[in-house]
């Protein structure tokens, strides 16, 4: 009799670790994607109000790859007066549950 309470008592906890593992991994998981959104944005405004401007676009490349993320810009660069240049983008990072063993290549595009 006790040792049928002792085993349940053990599945509870494990149960209960798994459970908090698997919230944390999934919540770290999103806050990554979360993060990568925030980056695209933060590097739009920062290309534009540049003016597509090469050196800013290479900063922006080497500090996504130092953040983890691959980012690659093609600028249209207009030809005509009074059209606007315009350049996609495209921010490649990884969405990860360590604890799942989960692990996914995410690509985002943008033209701006």
């Amino acid at each position: 009799m006790h040792l049928d309470i002792v085993f349940k008592t053990f599945v509870g906890v494990l149960a209960a670790i798994v459970m908090v593992g698997s919230g944390v991994g999934v919540t770290v998981g999103f806050s990554r994607a979360v993060a990568a959104d925030n980056y695209m944005e933060s590097i739009s405004k920062v290309i534009v109000e540049s003016n597509y401007n090469e050196a800013v676009i290479r900063e922006c490349q080497e500090e996504a790859e130092a953040n983890g993320y691959i980012l690659e810009v093609d600028v249209q660069r207009a030809s005509k007066a009074g059209v606007k240049n315009y350049a996609q983008i495209k921010l490649t990072y990884y969405f990860e549950i360590e604890l799942f063993g989960l692990k996914q290549q995410k690509i985002q595009t943008k033209i701006i």
